[in-house]
């Protein structure tokens, strides 16, 4: 895996990007207003919510805890 691969959040939703901005996938679509890498090897985020909550996020876009 190359770590060239970027967090973006575009329209509420939190998408991950190659260097060009090319759209890889969306990996969670519920009123984000941020993103940020868990773990980047393992390709795991940490999303914050408008309603205030984290969720952490799996390669497979599966919720592995809410905070």
């Amino acid at each position: 895996m190359s770590l060239e691969r970027f967090l973006k959040v575009v329209d509420g939703k939190a998408v991950l990007v190659n260097i060009y901005g090319n759209k890889i996938r969306t990996i969670y679509s519920k009123d984000v207003i941020r993103v940020d890498w868990y773990d980047q090897k393992a390709e795991t985020v940490q999303v914050q919510l408008s309603t205030g909550k984290i969720v952490i996020v799996n390669k497979n876009g599966g919720v592995v805890r809410t905070i």
